[in-house]
């Protein structure tokens, strides 16, 4: 399971320093075999990265190290593309033509045997670094005459208790240690190895690859046979199973396309073969009983909440979560009282992925607003909006949308600010959304800010109002149904002419792609609104910057646990202006050490940063 807190922070990390956190794990990984954290907790940051940000990070998969000789390998040794969804897993065994070999994923340490004797790294999939003594390591057979064998190291479950128990690393980052060992040691008689199959042999099948390799004496990884979509469907239920109960650790299953010629035929990118995925599991699966689904009220919307038994996945009891949509209840064919299969998307997020029930969905959908008592409409994606422009609910949603990246990308402001702003304003009389640009100091300290954070949001609303852009304004006046990319679509109809768009869409709007009749017909009923909005545009002048106050601004790490989460002292520091860092740097200022502490010790005592208590930080910001 990933660290919920690490991700936190990592969230909220600039893209540079989210980037360059991602390249020191990798080096940590691969070159010194010392992981800083755990492979879910890499894999939720990197797929947050990813999907945030158009770039996208891509791992150095080990750069070798010239402790060791190089060596070039005769075919690319690469990474396997990740799926981790049911879905996933029935279109890949669809698109393998239910031509399947599954094998359990080994959390070792990939090496590739070639037939001068010679044990080799991945390193980063075209060099490698020779590994002086892994032909040492038990039951090894003489190699292939004419082939390399890709194979993963690892240490048994067995022999991780009885040699390692006290090691504070996994067993993976073990093995990788004393196989990357500058001088022979008695421990690599504990690897063990699992050959997988024969690289540059694709003229014949895995299946055949496995009989050579077993021909020639090697021990080859364990593995299943599917021929139709019946069999894969009933292979998938006992996946983790079959892969949890074998001799080595596991992280996951690979499905490869038992047919020979298959990566000629579907043939490989940069990264990956496209023959072959890895499915890395999720949470345990559970079984339960759909007892409820409640409409929780939130922006500008109602969100159905299935309530069931409750059941334990990841060590914490879970009795409720989340449908989003009317699309995904549908899906799913709800009912009330039937049995459904519940697990933890990416680890933490209760989800349903199953409901056992062969008819329609039973469920009933409320017809009023428990914020206002207005009608409610369901939008283009199948959410339930409120029709009420006054109302409440709208009125947070819209500030939301308004301090949005897609919005006028107000940063720092957060919702829970907006939620306390919102109750400010509302007291003043009439309100609109968009007259929260024109906040005062005073009004944003009256919503529990510090002098200096008040000054911050207000500064950086000022400089929002420049130069806004008309589909981000768009966007920002929240009409229900109304996305930030059919908004950019729309206004790159109009060659971004919002006067022209306004007395034109009533007309021609039907037209635009991606405009259906339900959103066409709420655009044109909030056309008012819009108008009334752009008085706040239009008024926009040269920001007023107002001078900071004279505060000292502090960065701070933590080390060890604390009588909070980290995230508590996180959102504390940042309520006040400091900035909360992940990791010791020599622009820290201060780390707090509670019990149990870690490396940061040592890096702060390094770099000559000051290292203090709980209550001295408490004392030092309050």
């Amino acid at each position: 399971m990933y660290d919920t807190q690490i991700f936190l922070s990592f969230q909220n990390m600039k893209q540079i320093d989210q980037r360059k956190l991602l390249q020191e794990w990798d080096r940590c990984y691969y070159e010194e075999d010392s992981p800083l954290v755990n492979d879910a907790t890499y894999d939720q940051c990197v797929s947050y990265y990813n999907e945030k940000y158009e770039k996208k990070y891509t791992s150095s998969l080990g750069n070798t190290s010239d402790a060791f000789k190089k060596y070039n390998h005769s075919y690319p040794v690469l990474s396997l593309n990740k799926i981790n969804t049911k879905e996933a897993y029935e279109e890949t065994t669809k698109k393998y033509d239910y031509n399947v070999l599954i094998q359990p994923k080994i959390d070792g340490l990939t090496v590739v045997y070639y037939p001068d004797g010679k044990l080799v790294s991945r390193g980063n999939g075209h060099e490698g670094e020779i590994l002086p003594f892994a032909s040492k390591i038990p039951n090894l057979p003489k190699p292939l005459n004419d082939a390399p064998v890709r194979m993963e190291v690892f240490i048994s479950k067995e022999n991780f208790a009885q040699h390692f128990s006290d090691s504070n690393k996994n067993s993976r980052n073990v093995a990788a240690g004393i196989l990357r060992r500058k001088e022979y040691t008695k421990d690599i008689e504990y690897l063990s190895y699992r050959a997988y199959n024969v690289l540059g042999l694709d003229d014949k099948s895995e299946l055949e690859q496995i009989m050579i390799l077993k021909f020639n004496k090697f021990n080859t990884v364990e593995f299943l046979l599917i021929n139709n979509k019946e069999t894969a469907e009933n292979a998938y239920r006992g996946l983790q199973d079959y892969a949890s109960n074998q001799e080595y650790d596991t992280d996951g299953i690979v499905i490869k396309y038992n047919k020979a010629g298959a990566l000629k035929e579907l043939g490989a990118t940069s990264h990956h073969p496209n023959n072959m995925v890895a499915y890395k599991f999720q949470s345990l699966v559970k079984e339960t009983v759909l007892k409820d689904i409640r409409w929780s009220p939130g922006r500008n919307k109602l969100t159905p909440v299935a309530i069931f038994d409750p059941v334990v996945l990841g060590g914490s009891t879970v009795t409720q979560a989340s449908v989003h949509n009317l699309n995904i209840i549908n899906k799913l064919k709800l009912k009330i009282g039937a049995k459904i299969m519940v697990t933890l998307k990416n680890e933490i997020i209760p989800q349903i992925i199953e409901c056992f029930n062969e008819d329609t969905s039973d469920i009933i959908v409320p017809q009023k607003c428990p914020y206002c008592s207005s009608s409610l409409i369901i939008n283009s994606t199948q959410e339930l909006v409120c029709t009420n422009p006054s109302c409440s609910m709208l009125h947070l949603d819209s500030m939301e949308k308004i301090a949005s990246k897609q919005g006028l990308d107000i940063k720092g402001l957060s919702n829970a600010t907006i939620e306390k702003l919102y109750n400010v304003l509302k007291k003043k009389g009439s309100f609109s959304a968009f007259q929260f640009l024109n906040v005062t100091v005073n009004e944003l300290k009256e919503s529990g800010l510090t002098d200096y954070m008040a000054v911050k949001i207000y500064n950086t609303i000022q400089a929002s109002k420049k130069n806004v852009q008309v589909h981000h304004f768009l966007y920002a006046c929240n009409i229900p149904g109304l996305g930030y990319n059919t908004a950019k679509t729309i206004m790159k109809k109009y060659n971004n002419d919002i006067d022209r768009f306004i007395t034109d869409f009533s007309k021609n709007g039907r037209d635009i792609e991606g405009v259906g009749e339900i959103l066409y017909s709420s655009i044109v009923n909030n056309i008012d609104i819009l108008q009334g909005n752009m008085k706040f545009i239009d008024s926009f002048k040269e920001p007023e910057i107002i001078k900071y106050p004279d505060v000292t601004l502090l960065k701070v790490a933590i080390s060890g646990t604390l009588s909070h989460p980290r995230n508590y002292y996180q959102d504390l520091l940042e309520s006040k202006g400091h900035t909360f860092s992940s990791s010791v740097t020599k622009d820290t200022d201060y780390l707090v050490a509670g019990e149990s502490t870690g490396s940061k010790i040592e890096k702060a005592k390094k770099y000559g940063v000051k290292i203090i208590t709980e209550s001295e930080l408490l004392e030092l910001i309050k």
